[in-house]
């Protein structure tokens, strides 16, 4: 085990991030898929919809009633999730750093989220990994995230480092991507006609947020 775990916190640190695929039971996924769907019919967000930017007053409505659902605190602690999450930051880990639910409409470009890094938005100072995972199957046409290999070694850049290729993913519900702060990523445009929902949810080892 002791090898496993640190090939994985080697590549990890390499890279900028783990894909780890079927790592969660894809039932609780599929029943918070269910339950966020609820949410958005009950608000009337379903019929017609573009979608809402990350500031406005639906997209804080859709953090405030889903993030007080068992599923999704029970989905945060998943403990296939926590053990690889302790073997890629050596430690132990705290939760809750920032935790963020999304419905992405299809036919909506303009709401699309642009390469960046995390730490841009957390400016935490410790290190800090998102899990993101959809909650349901997301091909790259769903507009599934996109990662840039080896963008962390730089550290915190105003553009994406030259020379580095992107990589993209399909995804099956119970993958999960784990993406360092400091990782250029993106989402690809929701090209299909499926709504995608997503969830990430951001982790620090448990001694940096007592230090800080």
């Amino acid at each position: 085990m002791d090898g496993v775990e640190t090939l994985i916190r080697r590549r990890a640190s390499s890279r900028g991030y783990v894909f780890a695929r079927g790592l969660l039971d894809a039932r609780p996924l599929a029943e918070l898929h269910a339950q966020v769907l609820e949410v958005c019919a009950r608000h009337g967000w379903l019929e017609g919809r573009r979608g809402f930017a990350y500031d406005s007053p639906e997209f804080f409505e859709l953090q405030r009633e889903v993030q007080i659902l068992d599923a999704f605190s029970a989905l945060r602690v998943a403990p296939p999730l926590l053990t690889l999450l302790r073997e890629v930051f050596g430690e132990e880990v705290r939760d809750q750093q920032g935790d963020v639910c999304r419905v992405v409409f299809p036919g909506a470009p303009e709401f699309t989220t642009p390469p960046h890094q995390d730490q841009m938005f957390l400016k935490r100072p410790y290190e800090v990994w998102s899990a993101w995972m959809p909650l349901g199957d997301c091909r790259r046409e769903m507009g599934s995230l996109s990662v840039l290999p080896g963008s962390a070694k730089y550290g915190e850049t105003s553009a994406p480092p030259a020379g580095l290729r992107w990589r993209n993913f399909d995804f099956r519900v119970g993958d999960v991507l784990l993406v360092n702060a400091m990782t250029w990523h993106r989402a690809l445009v929701n090209r299909s006609t499926e709504i995608r929902v997503s969830v990430d949810f951001r982790y620090a080892a448990s001694r940096s947020v007592e230090v800080a």
